[in-house]
């Protein structure tokens, strides 16, 4: 029997013979059981309630055994044996294809990306959602809802190979940056979630994504806490 971590210990072996135990106290628990001290081992063949005791007793015996085994493994490699829940929410999804840009259906608009209820404008010419990257410029992004909605739209973003936060600027009033701003102060200015909410009548919602270096950058749409699609830019 091992002392520690892979050092084998100059104590005696234990006998590997099971104590006898007394008639009257067989079902019981043995402390002292074939695996050491602590494990747990039951004797006897009593059915009563139809249930088979020795097999219970094994059945317990092996799962205590394991997870002796599995917190020594745990103490010797200094991992802690711990499953952590993962947060769905403040992960972000995987990002997807860069979007393709679509003629928007009335006369007035030309090519965008359509999500839900919502129409995005400001890109590139092109087949692709692509954003033109002016370091320390934030890109003036418009969006037009198509049709009316009750419900306000939240927005969060992040770019792809980090998870980089994306901030916005689609309050009332001028962006309060000085140009060609920082990184530290596109990614610490405006809001990390945006908040559109719905007008009495159907208005444009002009603003700004603060995109803080090129790459791809994935953004989400949800209402009433449901998502109503996502779309992946690329800014170059």
């Amino acid at each position: 029997m091992a002392s520690g971590c892979g050092e084998p210990s100059s104590d005696r072996v234990p006998s590997r013979e099971e104590p006898r135990v007394p008639r009257s106290k067989r079902g019981l628990i043995d402390h002292v059981g074939p695996w050491g001290r602590g494990a747990v081992s039951l004797t006897g063949s009593d059915t009563r309630g139809g249930v088979d005791y020795p097999r219970t007793a094994m059945r317990k015996q092996v799962t205590v055994w394991v997870l002796g085994l599995v917190l020594v493994t745990d103490a010797c490699t200094g991992t802690p044996h711990r499953a952590e829940p993962r947060s769905v929410e403040s992960s972000p999804i995987p990002c997807g294809r860069v979007a393709r840009l679509e003629q928007y259906p009335s006369s007035g608009f030309g090519k965008g990306v359509n999500v839900g209820p919502l129409w995005l404008f400001g890109f590139a010419k092109g087949v692709h959602a692509r954003v033109l990257f002016g370091a320390g410029f934030p890109t003036k992004i418009l969006i037009h809802p198509r049709r009316p909605f009750h419900d306000a739209i939240t927005l969060r973003g992040w770019r792809c190979i980090d998870h980089r936060t994306l901030r916005f600027w689609y309050r009332r009033g001028a962006l309060p940056l000085d140009v060609p701003a920082s990184v530290r102060a596109l990614e610490s200015t405006g809001d990390s979630v945006a908040v559109l909410h719905p007008y009495k009548r159907l208005s444009d919602y002009p603003g700004y994504m603060l995109f803080s270096a090129p790459g791809l950058w994935a953004i989400t749409f949800e209402q009433a806490n449901r998502s109503i699609g996502s779309v992946t830019l690329e800014v170059s």
